[in-house]
């Protein structure tokens, strides 16, 4: 009985650890899922756009890599953050004028080696045009239609839930319960090290092979490169788990042998 509890509760961790991971990465995963599939693509042709009316002789090539430039900048993530955080709250439209001047300095060198030179007031102008343009209330359409019509990422409609303090500390609660009481019924102070290495290694296999195998299948739109990495840090806590273990058999072995 006792070893069917133990087994039992080994798995429940696991189980407990992988709401726990997804708690803390849901938001990343959402705001990265919006920012590959509508953000970034819906910022980058708006402002495309307003470069090609500004400059009509820029070349192809410079065009090529000013949307390069946009969809590889750290500001298409703070956009789609300020973007997710409005339809979270339901809040009014988000203020990213600050984030666009910052875009179009990421690319202003291309800019510049077609000897076009680009001033502050001009970059004020171009953010202005793109806001009286709409495209800000645009984006925010288009992100909340793939957030709320599209089924296959509904978790997003229950990302303040999942992602409360009252949750985690929950998960949380239940994990300690179940590793003391696993550590009670093995009558010792590391050998529960084992069975939570185990929890580790089993949410680092599904992390990394088994779930994104099934996600990438059935839901091609979700980003999920802080879960796998989430994975990889779940073998590593595993690691060091397996070295707790096998140094508390040696101190226990050592000790045994000293008081023979």
């Amino acid at each position: 009985m006792k070893h069917v509890f133990i087994f039992l509760s080994t798995i429940l961790i696991s189980f407990f650890i992988i709401f726990l991971i997804f708690s803390f990465n849901i938001k990343q995963v959402c705001v990265n899922t919006l920012s590959n599939y509508v953000v970034k693509n819906e910022i980058t042709d708006k402002v495309v756009d307003e470069i090609k009316t500004i400059y009509p002789d820029l070349s192809e090539d410079a065009i090529t890599d000013i949307k390069i430039n946009i969809k590889n900048s750290s500001e298409i993530i703070n956009i789609s953050n300020k973007y997710f955080q409005s339809i979270i709250n339901e809040s009014s439209n988000p203020n990213i004028k600050t984030n666009l001047l910052n875009l179009i300095g990421e690319f202003q060198d291309v800019l510049e080696e077609n000897e076009i030179v680009i001033t502050n007031e001009k970059k004020q102008e171009m953010v202005q045009k793109l806001v009286d343009s709409k495209m800000i209330e645009w984006v925010k359409e288009k992100t909340l239609k793939m957030a709320k019509e599209n089924q296959k990422v509904s978790f997003i409609s229950i990302y303040n839930k999942i992602s409360s303090f009252t949750f985690r500390f929950l998960l949380v609660s239940i994990i300690v319960i179940l590793v003391l009481l696993i550590a009670f019924m093995k009558k010792t102070y590391y050998r529960w090290t084992y069975n939570l290495s185990v929890s580790f290694l089993l949410d680092g296999l599904l992390l990394t092979l088994i779930f994104p195998s099934v996600i990438i299948k059935d839901l091609k739109n979700i980003n999920l490169t802080s879960i796998i990495n989430s994975g990889y840090i779940c073998f590593v806590i595993c690691a060091l788990l397996v070295i707790i273990y096998i140094i508390g058999n040696k101190i226990t072995r050592y000790n045994d042998r000293k008081y023979l």
